[in-house]
């Protein structure tokens, strides 16, 4: 499918998937994903070409057990609970801002922080220290306190800064906390120009995207998946890589998430060094960096150490490094009897597009899979099969939730070669791609617009550039309190 080409598929959606039975025994790869998958999770639109268009349903989130299932996170606005929101929560925020600069602005966005968390049964107790220095600094210089969000507003944004703050929040146990004062104004000065704020839709969004935010880094729970089979029994992986500023190698992040029953969701991150020495030269420079063996099996083990007490049957492993034989072998020595898929999510290269006629704009619906049917036909010798997937475009009700135009995510999804004759390739790629939807929206630092790639991978991509954009010593503190515990992922929110 090369860039441009017209889809013209049916535009009728997928009906909401029905619940499963719970709880799953000692499962092969083909169970696990018949188990996953109904026949109202997904339908056949049609073909084009060598090309088999399958519409998937979306995945519903939970807030609570007396609220109605949401759709996507910026639904959220209409609810009044977060999922543990009758757990008593609160965040100690100690914030730092410089009162000549942004006195003012920050005074109206912390007031109406404080007043609106209480409608969501979540309070924030919020200390004021004003300070005109460095004030990436003076959030680090006051994580000593555990259970104190540490936060400040910052006049512009600084990535290395932003870096440095998180390293020390995994050293020192701290969530932290960063507003840019340069995207406050803009909302207030611009896109709510002439209107009260309490009554502007983007400063309302702004504001509670970072309540959702807080509450998730004082431990509580905003929403989960609604339908448990996506999640039940898996522990679902993000793998991604950084290249060290001084070149000496590659830091690789891991980021994983244990589901409990599919309710509870638990996530957690870890890392590793490695440099390019004992690697294919040809396979880099034809396909791309690829991650060695041992680095892939150290870090696997210490997820399936922390998993052995979870009920995990199996793992789903999102990665952006390129798939290796090395690695293969490395998952299947570490995973063991436990069945395991791996996907290649590429982060580049040619960009497919794809558009439907039947919109204004030629915008696709979002949740279309386009598989290739010569990997469909051949799957049961090779284990592997390529998709395309739109994470952006028209939701079922209509919605647009693109600026510009469009780009899909392509993945190539592969499983152990001798048990791929017992699995239904379609199966696979709609389990695949609900699941690629569903942990798009399980990012709680973005509410309202959330990323393309599974937040697994996102935060995966930041603890690896972390290790890479600090210095040495940093690095190895950092390292050290990853390999001693489980590290929570809201610690590099």
């Amino acid at each position: 499918m090369s860039k441009g080409t017209l889809i013209p598929w049916l535009t009728r959606r997928p009906e909401k998937a029905e619940k499963p039975e719970r709880g799953m025994e000692r499962i092969g790869i083909g169970d696990l994903v018949s188990a996953k998958v109904s026949e109202k999770d997904f339908m056949i639109l049609g073909e084009v070409g060598r090309f088999l268009v399958l519409g998937v349903s979306e995945p519903y989130l939970s807030v609570g057990s007396d609220a109605k299932p949401i759709l996507f996170p910026r639904d959220f606005t209409d609810v009044k609970k977060f999922f543990t929101g009758d757990k008593p929560l609160s965040a100690k925020l100690r914030f730092y801002y410089c009162p000549s600069n942004d006195g003012r602005y920050v005074n109206l966005l912390l007031e109406h922080l404080v007043k609106r968390a209480r409608e969501y049964r979540f309070a924030i107790d919020l200390y004021h220290s004003k300070n005109c220095g460095d004030l990436y600094n003076a959030v680090i210089d006051a994580m000593n306190t555990q259970g104190v969000v540490v936060g400040a507003t910052v006049p512009v944004a600084d990535k290395d800064k932003f870096l440095l703050v998180k390293a020390h929040s995994l050293i020192r146990n701290t969530p932290s906390h960063l507003i840019n004062l340069e995207r406050l104004r803009k909302i207030i000065e611009e896109d709510c120009k002439g209107v009260k704020l309490s009554k502007c839709s983007a400063y309302l969004a702004y504001a509670l995207n970072n309540i959702v935010q807080l509450y998730a880094k004082a431990g509580g729970i905003p929403w989960v998946p609604e339908n448990p089979s996506l999640l039940q029994n898996v522990a679902v992986i993000g793998i991604a890589t950084a290249k060290l500023r001084d070149n000496s190698g590659y830091a690789v992040g891991v980021a994983y998430a244990i589901a409990y029953f599919g309710r509870k969701v638990e996530s957690f991150v870890s890392a590793d060094l490695f440099n390019l020495e004992n690697l294919d030269a040809e396979v880099i420079r034809a396909k791309g960096l690829y991650i060695p063996g041992d680095t892939v099996s150290k870090l696997l083990y210490r997820i399936v150490d922390a998993c052995a007490k979870s009920g995990i049957k199996g793992y789903v492993i999102f990665q952006t490094p390129v798939i290796h034989k090395e690695e293969v072998e490395a998952m299947q020595n570490t995973f063991a009897n436990s069945p395991w898929i791996l996907v290649h999510v590429k982060r580049g290269g040619f960009a497919k597009r794809i558009y439907d006629k039947a919109t204004n704009d030629g915008g696709p619906l979002r949740g279309v899979c386009i598989l290739h049917k010569d990997y469909a036909e051949t799957f049961s010798e090779s284990g592997l099969i390529k998709s395309i997937l739109t994470v952006t475009g028209y939701t079922e009700n209509g919605d647009k939730l693109y600026k510009g135009t469009p780009r899909p995510l392509e993945m190539e999804i592969l499983i152990q070669q001798e048990q791929a004759r017992n699995v239904d390739p379609i199966r696979l790629a709609v389990y695949i791609s609900r699941l690629t939807l569903l942990l798009g929206k399980m990012d709680w630092e973005a509410y309202s617009n959330w990323p393309k790639m599974p937040f697994v991978v996102k935060y995966a991509h930041r603890i690896a550039e972390i290790l890479a954009r600090t210095n040495d010593e940093l690095r190895k503190g950092v390292l050290e309190v990853l390999k001693n515990r489980g590290t929570e992922l809201r610690y590099i929110m």
